[in-house]
């Protein structure tokens, strides 16, 4: 099985391509910069290894569930100490508290 010339993008060019699928459209915030990772193995392996994608987090602010918590520890793990941006979600009812 031979793998597609796609796949032969240079890391550092593919890493390149997310940041600007992620700076589209806040997908930063969104992860549809994610859909990049089910290209193939590689494109996988490239978004996982890079940090600044995973450092964006939107929570509600509401205690999360066991799958939400999951999903922000691994965003943090593959964050691997890129300063974390985190969005706080809150709906209008809990702004009059604020």
């Amino acid at each position: 099985m031979t793998s597609s010339p796609i796949c032969g993008i240079a890391p550092e060019l593919l890493s390149r391509v997310y940041l600007e699928c992620a700076q589209e459209e806040s997908a930063f915030w969104n992860l549809k910069w994610m859909r990049l990772m089910s290209v193939c193995r590689y494109f996988r392996e490239i978004g996982v290894a890079h940090s600044e994608l995973w450092s964006y987090i939107s929570m509600p602010m509401r205690l999360p569930t066991r799958d939400a918590y999951e999903s922000y520890k691994t965003r943090i793990e593959r964050a691997k100490g890129w300063p974390l941006s985190i969005r706080l979600l809150f709906n209008t009812e809990l702004a009059y508290f604020l």
